[in-house]
């Protein structure tokens, strides 16, 4: 078992969900910052077959003020919540499809990666898939 300070509050499996992960708290009034980047989550556990270098115990994020760690993971409670009912919310809908901003060609991508980032399968940037942003275009069967 691997004692964790009590100010980590998430442990990703990559340097980059952990600073979506801390970026996001901090804009939601916790402040938090991923810890060990420069090891990329520490040299014990590390492994040839760790992904990226990430070590087994992963990359951790911590709230600055202990006392702000329980605010920190009810909202990443609630925030999976509401990500699971979007998905479920979106399992019976139609395809979207996401005009990219860089190569400006249009991809189509299946309703459960609405509201996801995906790579533009054309130049490779992000896309964001449309939670009906001005980029969202419902490709779902038209009434006759």
């Amino acid at each position: 078992m691997i004692n964790r300070d009590p100010r980590c509050i998430y442990v990703a499996n990559s340097v980059g969900d952990a600073d979506i992960v801390a970026n996001w708290l901090t804009e939601n009034g916790v402040a938090a910052e991923v810890m060990d980047r420069s090891t990329l989550g520490g040299l014990d556990g590390l492994t040839p077959w760790s992904p990226l270098g990430v070590g087994a115990r992963g990359t951790e994020v911590w709230v600055l003020d202990a006392a702000n760690a329980p605010r920190a993971l009810q909202l990443l409670e609630q925030h999976k919540a509401e990500r699971a009912a979007q998905l479920e919310a979106n399992r019976d809908s139609g395809p979207v499809s996401a005009e990219c901003e860089d190569c400006g060609k249009v991809s189509v991508f299946p309703a459960n990666q609405r509201g996801t980032v995906q790579n533009c399968p054309f130049c490779g940037s992000h896309i964001d898939v449309g939670d009906d942003g001005p980029d969202a275009i419902d490709v779902g069967e038209e009434e006759p």
